[in-house]
């Protein structure tokens, strides 16, 4: 995992060559689901009490379950969207099971992302500071976390699709121009 931080060049040279190995991807995907459900209800349990801890467990467990459905099938349509989009459009020559890999280890991202969102959550509420700055700190983290997995993921396409470095960055571009337009609108509809 250090090389994915590291050295991504490294590390996508190698994954692509390896028989495809699912298992780590997954846990990430497992681990960032579980983490965004404990920061989503954390604002629940902070602002509107506990009243039944069967009924948070239940709340948690249902939580869980849909953010590691809806994260799955997220990945497995950009991953369909992007192997066709690169196999049409620019002749790429890629394996889609590689493609699934790649997003996995994409996700690490977001799980450092969601672990930090968790530490100023936690932080901020601590210091009876709740989500003043805490909000803004997070929507920087996004943009910037969302530059670093455009990035990384591009450098997967680049070696899983054998292209240049400028072709397999147009879908992850274009992924990143859509997570922000979401983030803006999301801001505005808020304020």
């Amino acid at each position: 995992m250090n090389d994915l931080i590291l050295n991504p060049d490294k590390f996508f040279k190698e994954i692509v060559t390896k028989p495809m190995n699912l298992k780590l991807p997954l846990i990430i995907v497992l681990l960032w689901s579980l983490i965004s459900s404990v920061v989503i209800l954390i604002p629940m349990v902070y602002f509107e009490g506990v009243e039944d801890v069967v009924l948070l467990i239940l709340k948690f467990i249902i939580l869980f379950i849909s953010t590691f459905l809806s994260n799955v099938v997220i990945l497995l349509i950009i991953a369909g969207l992007s192997h066709i989009v690169l196999i049409k459009l620019f002749n790429g020559i890629g394996d889609f099971k590689k493609m699934l890999e790649i997003i996995g280890y994409v996700s690490f991202v977001y799980l450092i992302e969601i672990i930090v969102a968790l530490i100023i959550q936690i932080v901020s509420i601590l210091t009876n500071t709740v989500y003043y700055d805490g909000d803004y700190i997070i929507k920087l983290m996004d943009i910037v976390a969302s530059l670093w997995a455009m990035l990384l993921f591009a450098k997967g396409i680049q070696y899983n699709y054998k292209l240049t470095f400028k072709k397999s960055l147009v879908i992850p571009l274009l992924i990143f121009l859509l997570n922000f337009l979401s983030s803006i609108i999301d801001y505005i509809n808020i304020y």
